[in-house]
């Protein structure tokens, strides 16, 4: 089994400004900070899939990537992201109506074809940036940053494996969005 996303990768140098201005806010005690390679926004979560499953979610994937346009990603702020077992410090974005199609497009399509463990809940764009260690009174000091955009030009079907050490990507499939 495979445990299965699929993403839109962040351009390497997107971050490096975000990068120091996080780092210029909080103590390394309070977060953990994603490395860059696996910064990525998430359109669909897959859980653990087949191999037949990925080669199909690939064939998707390229449709879907074929059918819509590159679409603008903007952060509209950094905001904290709670779950059960952590929380993150996530970079918040616009939900644009071309993103949100995309990944309406992408959840009907991999939850027609069976693919994953596709659910029905909103759909919270965004870009994790680390997780954190201590709550503390960190939402004070979450710094103000200044609107930034970039447009996507690929969705990837990623492969996330576990260890103790943390997680690693790779990728499975990527495809490139139609241009204008």
């Amino acid at each position: 089994m495979i445990r299965a996303f699929v993403s839109i990768p962040v351009p390497k140098n997107f971050l490096t400004e975000y990068g120091k201005i996080i780092r210029g806010s909080f103590s390394n005690n309070d977060f953990y900070l994603q490395s860059e390679e696996k910064v990525h926004c998430t359109l669909v979560f897959l859980g653990n899939i087949t191999e037949e499953q990925s080669k199909r979610a690939i064939e998707i994937l390229q449709i879907v990537s074929k059918n819509h346009q590159s679409p603008m990603i903007t952060i509209n702020n950094v905001t904290i992201l709670q779950n059960r077992n952590f929380n993150r410090l996530v970079l918040s974005i616009e939900k644009t109506k071309q993103l949100m199609n995309i990944q309406k497009d992408l959840h009907h399509r991999l939850r027609a074809a069976a693919i994953g463990l596709i659910g029905e809940r909103e759909y919270y764009p965004h870009i994790t940036l680390g997780k954190i260690k201590k709550q503390r009174e960190i939402k004070n000091t979450l710094p103000v940053l200044e609107q930034k955009s970039f447009f996507a030009t690929t969705i990837d079907l990623m492969r996330s494996a576990l260890s103790s050490t943390g997680s690693t990507y790779d990728i499975l499939g990527r495809c490139n969005f139609s241009h204008a």
